[in-house]
């Protein structure tokens, strides 16, 4: 049983359906109506209910306003989804200045083909450092190749010659302050059978009026020097 109070005074002032009763366990002043209502009630439930879900509806819509995509302005629906890649299916998470997925993988994808396009005037920026002489079959390796499968591929590309490479004649490394950075492998080929197309021999001791210093010295070293095993973390290439 609700118990309720007033003051003459408040009575006078208000009469009695104004806003003059206090309810014991309820902090301040209601009309007569309100303090005998049973806050308990469906109806007090439903409008309780209504609030709480109002205030999680706009803590939900402040953190998706802060995932708005930089590139496009897209606001999502949901903190993370499911999408597909090229890697098959993955749980993609929007950050605070961060992108949707399809900007995310136009970003990943322009800068792949930006990286390309930077690795190939690279290499042809260096490969003119070498129009003033002869130089070893060979060249990069592409996204995924293995080093003695690159070097294959190249030789057999430039002179026809097809060999399994296995082992190392030299290991050269080029820093990048020395045009583009790189490791040249020189592998051991084998003796080749007759003039392969594009080929050119010359004698080792006229190796440094035919070559670039660089190539020069790389082919001497390795003519010097002992093949070592390829391996393949640990394993030897097959």
């Amino acid at each position: 049983m609700p118990i309720v109070a007033t003051t003459l005074e408040l009575l006078a002032e208000h009469g009695p359906l104004g806003p003059v009763w206090w309810r014991f366990g309820r902090s301040g002043r209601h009309s007569l109506i309100e303090a005998l209502e049973n806050p308990n009630n469906r109806a007090a439930y439903d409008l309780r209910q209504a609030a709480r879900e109002d205030e999680e509806h706009k803590a939900h819509q402040e953190l998706m306003d802060s995932l708005v995509c930089i590139d496009c302005g897209d606001v999502p629906e949901q903190e993370s989804t499911w999408e597909y890649g090229r890697q098959g299916q993955v749980e993609w998470t929007r950050r605070p200045g961060g992108r949707c997925w399809p900007c995310h993988q136009d970003r990943e994808e322009r800068l792949e083909r930006e990286a390309e396009e930077q690795l190939e005037a690279a290499r042809t920026a260096n490969a003119v450092l070498y129009l003033d002489g002869l130089i070893l079959p060979g060249g990069a390796a592409r996204s995924g190749e293995l080093p003695h499968e690159a070097a294959a591929h190249h030789l057999l590309a430039q002179t026809g010659l097809s060999r399994r490479l296995t082992h190392v004649l030299a290991v050269d490394y080029t820093p990048p302050d020395r045009y583009l950075e790189r490791i040249n492998l020189v592998f051991d080929g084998g003796i080749a059978d007759g003039r392969p197309a594009g080929a050119r021999f010359v004698p080792v001791r006229e190796l440094g009026r035919a070559m670039a210093p660089a190539q020069a010295a790389r082919v001497a070293d390795a003519l010097a020097g002992r093949a070592l095993p390829f391996l393949l973390h640990g394993q030897r290439a097959a």
